[in-house]
């Protein structure tokens, strides 16, 4: 849980950590082993929904994130859809962080019917660069942009809000800008670059982060496109001290990230 620039209460809900990726920036890999978490065939969405609306009535929640693992990823699917449509309900902003590879026409027609009255869903698609083979070697899969693309594409066509986070690392750096270019295209209302976390074995933990020169150039050319028209954009600081300070969390806490609720 998190006070999002102390006006918006939100609570981050890793509903599991299964995943079809192996990203090479990924610190959850590090830190969890997914073996050790209850995974769909162990908890049903009832017991999900249930603990939400118990946090709900606690705390003033205004907003609910929803990550992984990959909350769309098959194991995973009907527990993030039952997450989504009570937050919904109950008025909350939605938001779920997505790798998009399963933004599938089924998949898009269920969120665009929980869409109503004003409701707030926003999904956050992953994609770290127009170049294909690029984002699918920082994704660990073959093919992981062509269906992240048709993912944004088909959720944009049934009127969900789609925003594009690009990890900013030193394999995509030279892409980021085209990558901006892409989501104009696709008619992304957002558009977020942050570096990737240092955070990993030891030998490899600064192996993928940019060098801060290529960094500053890239934020200074994407403020550049961004005064042309497109999609919002946001950029972080080289390292800000909320970067920073999620990696300390991270590491911190890694020993009690394992654990299973207590039944």
């Amino acid at each position: 849980m998190q006070i999002d620039g102390m006006e918006r209460l939100e609570l981050r809900y890793a509903v599991g950590y299964e995943c079809n990726l192996a990203c090479r920036h990924c610190y959850n890999r590090h830190l969890v082993n997914p073996a050790s978490h209850p995974g769909s065939e162990a908890t049903d969405p009832k017991r999900d929904t249930a603990r939400l609306q118990k946090l709900m009535a606690v705390f003033a929640l205004e907003g609910l994130v929803v990550t992984g693992g990959e909350p769309f990823f098959t194991p995973l699917r009907e527990r993030t859809l039952a997450l989504i449509a009570v937050a919904l309900d109950d008025g909350l902003l939605v938001r779920v962080s997505t790798n998009g590879m399963f933004l599938t026409d089924s998949v898009c027609r269920r969120l665009q019917n929980m869409v109503y009255g004003g409701r707030n869903l926003l999904l956050q698609v992953s994609l770290d660069a127009a170049e294909p083979s690029v984002h699918d070697f920082i994704r660990g899969c073959f093919g992981a942009h062509e269906a992240a693309v048709k993912g944004v594409q088909t959720a944009i066509e049934k009127g969900l809000n789609v925003r594009v986070r690009c990890t900013i690392s030193r394999h995509n750096v030279g892409e980021v800008v085209d990558c901006y270019d892409l989501c104009r295209r696709l008619g992304v209302s957002e558009f977020i670059g942050k570096p990737c976390i240092p955070f990993g074995p030891t030998e490899n933990r600064w192996g993928h982060a940019p060098e801060p020169q290529a960094f500053a150039e890239v934020r200074s050319r994407l403020m550049k496109k961004a005064r042309d028209g497109g999609p919002r954009l946001r950029l972080a600081h080289f390292y800000s001290f909320k970067n920073l300070l999620k990696v300390i969390l991270a590491k911190e806490c890694a020993f009690w990230l394992p654990l299973k609720e207590a039944s």
